[in-house]
């Protein structure tokens, strides 16, 4: 699953400002735009159909099966 809000975490500006505040923007977490997670998604899934055994051995990814 991809993720749709960004958190800087580790940003602590306190105590001027809260918790992973970014300072100035009073804000902790950012939005994602849908396009940007269906992007996301959908790149991840082809990785994982095609490309991750061209980069990872198939002895390694052995170890990963159910």
């Amino acid at each position: 699953m991809i993720g749709s809000q960004l958190m800087q975490h580790d940003l602590d500006a306190r105590p001027l400002y809260g918790r992973y505040e970014v300072p100035q923007l009073d804000i902790s977490r950012f939005s994602l735009r849908p396009e940007y997670i269906e992007l996301a998604t959908k790149s991840a899934e082809r990785y994982l159909a095609v490309d991750l055994t061209a980069d990872v051995p198939k002895n390694i990814l052995a170890n990963f099966d159910n």
